[in-house]
């Protein structure tokens, strides 16, 4: 993916802490190179609502001095 992609200033995706799915985890995305640049805390409506998770927009620049807008 990365590789194929080269006028790009960086990547995006999520990342999900303290959430029950083994999907997309914050640690998993750090290893590959992607920093957290904000969050949101939030629990589900219906399915355990108790259970409280943070949901992270991740960033990994692909050139060097990129910067998230």
């Amino acid at each position: 993916m990365i590789r194929g992609r080269r006028n790009v200033e960086g990547f995006a995706t999520i990342a999900l802490e303290d959430h029950w799915s083994p999907w997309l985890v914050k640690w998993q995305m750090e290893k590959l190179g992607f920093r957290s640049i904000g969050q949101l805390t939030v629990s589900h409506a219906i399915k355990r609502p108790q259970r409280v998770f943070n949901i992270h927009l991740m960033w990994m620049p692909a050139k060097t001095g990129a910067k998230a807008s």
